[in-house]
């Protein structure tokens, strides 16, 4: 995800760090994190025509 890390620092909420990129699920500091964006990664995709996607809609319906 990415987004803003958060935590206390003299008594108040504060951004204590803004990576650069996404942070991954199970990163240390993804409790404190307030997400702006999700990120996801495409592992594997078919290419349909539209008729096929149509009836692969209409199947799932």
């Amino acid at each position: 995800m990415n987004g803003v890390g958060y935590g206390v620092r003299d008594g108040s909420v504060q951004v204590v760090e803004r990576p650069a990129g996404p942070v991954p699920y199970g990163h240390p500091l993804m409790p404190t994190i307030l997400a702006s964006q999700m990120v996801r990664r495409i592992g594997a995709f078919r290419l349909l025509s539209l008729a096929e996607l149509l009836t692969e809609l209409e199947r799932a319906a």
